[in-house]
């Protein structure tokens, strides 16, 4: 069962309640959060958010009425008119060997394909037949080895 938002909504006010997946908490961190406005015409809105990747995977397990307490705990409310700006920005806290991981994960994810295309063309203009063909070889086994199926 896929995770939805269910909304009542009249003239007046919008009430967004998420009802996360009941499946795996690998589903859950894509959702970033969940706003909630309440409104009148007088007055400006007023935002609520609940940053669903900071709940914890155990809360899924939970009946829903708790499940709900929790997000009720965990809801930030704005001031009328708006978050405040960087209201969510917060520096991630990593140890070195976290980030020299993440630096080696988007390099090769970002890098990776960047490398292909000029090794490929540095083997094709000034390479040997045997560099080509490994190359080729690994760019082939690359490509058409199976995935495992999640």
């Amino acid at each position: 069962k896929p995770p939805h938002l269910l909304c009542n909504s009249s003239p007046l006010s919008c009430q967004c309640h998420f009802t996360p997946p009941s499946l795996s908490p690998l589903f859950f961190p894509s959702f970033i959060m969940g706003v909630s406005t309440n409104t009148s015409e007088r007055q400006s809105p007023v935002h609520k958010c609940v940053e669903f990747f900071r709940v914890p995977p155990e809360a899924l397990e939970l009946p829903q009425e708790e499940r709900k307490d929790i997000f009720n705990k965990m809801m930030k409310t704005s001031d009328p008119g708006g978050f405040a700006k960087n209201a969510f920005a917060e520096t991630a806290k990593m140890n070195l060997l976290e980030e020299i991981g993440m630096m080696i994960m988007m390099g090769t994810l970002i890098g990776g394909p960047l490398m292909t295309f000029y090794f490929g063309v540095y083997f094709i203009l000034f390479g040997t037949w045997t560099q080509m063909f490994i190359f080729f070889a690994v760019l082939a086994v690359l490509v058409l080895h199976p995935l495992k199926r999640v």
